[in-house]
């Protein structure tokens, strides 16, 4: 069984954050603020976490 590090977990994360972002600009007028508020705090966060 592969080991995932926890940079391997962030940088995945970082990518569906990224995704599901992309998914909300696309919704238009019906996107949620809220939802994108609080998806682009926790890739700031992980950002930081994460070495590249």
């Amino acid at each position: 069984m592969a080991k995932i590090s926890a940079n391997d977990m962030y940088k995945n994360r970082i990518e569906q954050i990224k995704y599901d972002l992309q998914q909300e600009y696309y919704k238009g007028k019906r996107k949620s603020n809220n939802k994108i508020k609080k998806l682009s705090e926790e890739k700031e966060r992980l950002e930081k976490l994460v070495r590249w």
